[in-house]
């Protein structure tokens, strides 16, 4: 097929995608109604599917048009995976003080708590879109790429000395200090400045170097995203040069899920345990080597590694029960928190050196789990529990603050969207794409996930501007106001 055949193929597939909608809704409703795990009554059937149905349609719009990042499609869609989808495959909970699933009254009101958070969401997303129109001159600087690959490289290297403690900092600088040097704004610069051809090829190979070392540091922490993080910001900065889905490094993203998901808990209880101060980079590496060359390498026949993997990864993929634990315990058995968990937000932009006892951004995932029968305090030390949004809202104001607090969330969705709209050099786009690797996921605390957006954004913009930046030209009149074009969702296998 010539290029001049591409466009209107590509509309006739975009147009297929909505022809298609209603009818796969249809079959979908059928297989939740009918393939369901039997522990799930016909209401809790109906109200996954309708959760099912909220948390695709901004996706299916997006493939119709693809304009713009898909971020509160990537937000929405996960929803739809951790509430809606586990009625196929989660039956029931293991805890420290409890082996038992919810109640199926709590199941019913965790879904319909999705769905009104899920709507709010998308309402205050939208309301944000019609009624804010963001165009900060602190974002808008242009740079010499030679100083960017330095920065770059400065931010990378500082920030894995840091993250693996081959640099000791004190904990009242420790966060100020990773916004300094960023990781994800420092692959992100180096992932641009590649794909753009502004790099010498051993600088080129230099940055992937870089994004490994990253990821290995990301790895020895133990948590599966810190490892996974740059390969996803280097894949943001390849689609949105490009213009194109890098299907193949998603592929080995997903993979790389699949293979370390297994020994995680493993390696969490060799290493962060009290004594583990005294094990080094190195020790950790050949440690995770070793649990997942035994795991692999003795697994036993091929159906029992799919179950085993099939098992550990599912487990990684809902929120549905586990919050219906928070929402049935709440407030019968302990006390609502009144904003306690997610009081960080608004004092995250007083540095820790001067309040010394300032609460961290993960207080939600150190108290909450412990109070409800999810962990004890010393396995508290040694595994990380993701207690989600939607539960972290609920245990603190109950039902009335699923909405509010959800619009709130809908609208700062909006805020890296909207900065993507504008035309932005390296510098600028770079730092966008760091807050938006910040913000995309729902499993972590509402802390960690909003709180750090507006000071790491002006710290790493003045930085940036100070470091790098020089006198910009003056544009053409006709290209001041042109949208970034970004990157659309592949139309075929790519």
């Amino acid at each position: 097929m010539t290029v001049s055949h591409q466009p209107i193929r590509a509309a006739r597939r975009r147009a297929l995608i909505g022809v298609l909608a209603i009818p796969g809704f249809a079959m979908a409703l059928v297989a939740f109604l009918v393939f369901a795990l039997p522990i799930y009554s016909t209401t809790d059937r109906l109200l996954a599917w309708c959760v099912w149905v909220l948390t695709t349609m901004p996706l299916i719009r997006y493939l119709r048009r693809p304009v713009g990042v898909p971020l509160l499609e990537f937000v929405a869609l996960q929803y739809g995976v951790m509430f809606a989808l586990p009625v196929f495959y989660e039956e029931t909970l293991k805890g420290y003080r409890f082996t038992s699933a919810p109640s199926s009254e709590a199941i019913t009101t965790t879904l319909t708590l999705c769905i009104l958070a899920v709507v709010a969401m998308q309402a205050g997303y939208y309301f944000a879109a019609a009624k804010i129109h963001l165009r900060p001159r602190l974002l808008s600087f242009q740079s010499s790429p030679r100083r960017l690959f330095v920065f770059a490289v400065a931010s990378v290297i500082g920030s894995v000395l840091v993250e693996t403690r081959t640099i000791v900092v004190s904990a009242n600088v420790h966060q100020v200090v990773l916004v300094i040097f960023s990781g994800d704004l420092g692959i992100a610069l180096l992932g641009l400045l590649h794909y753009r051809n502004l790099l010498r090829w051993w600088e080129s190979y230099l940055a992937y170097l870089l994004v490994a070392a990253s990821m290995l540091a990301g790895l020895v922490s133990g948590l599966t995203q810190y490892a996974l993080q740059p390969a996803l910001v280097w894949m943001v900065c390849r689609w949105i040069v490009q213009r194109r889905f890098p299907t193949k490094l998603a592929a080995v993203i997903a993979a790389m899920f699949f293979v370390l998901q297994p020994v995680k808990l493993t390696y969490r209880a060799r290493t962060w345990a009290d004594n583990s101060s005294r094990l080094s980079f190195g020790d950790k590496i050949a440690i995770y080597r070793r649990l997942i060359s035994d795991h692999w390498t003795g697994a036993g026949p091929p159906s029992e590694v799919a179950t085993s993997v099939g098992q550990s990864s599912l487990s990684r993929l809902t929120l549905l029960m586990s919050t219906a634990r928070f929402v049935a315990l709440t407030p019968s058995q302990v006390d609502f928190k009144h904003g306690e968990t997610i009081s960080y937000v608004f004092y995250s932009f007083i540095p820790r050196l001067l309040w010394h006892d300032k609460p961290i951004a993960q207080v939600a995932q150190k108290v909450l789990p412990v109070e409800y029968g999810w962990q004890s305090e010393a396995s508290a030390r040694t595994t990380s529990f993701s207690v989600g949004h939607i539960a972290e809202a609920y245990v603190n104001f109950g039902l009335a603050g699923i909405v509010p607090l959800f619009l709130l969330f809908g609208m700062c969705y909006y805020v890296p969207v909207s900065l993507f709209k504008n035309q932005y050099d390296t510098p600028a786009l770079a730092i966008v794409i760091g807050v938006t690797a910040s913000v995309m996921w729902i499993g972590t605390t509402i802390g960690n996930s909003f709180g750090g957006i507006l000071q790491m954004t002006v710290v790493q913009s003045v930085l940036l501007r100070v470091l790098t930046g020089v006198p910009s030209k003056p544009r053409p009149r006709y290209l001041r106001s042109d949208p970034l074009r970004v990157a659309s969702m592949p139309e075929s296998g790519q």
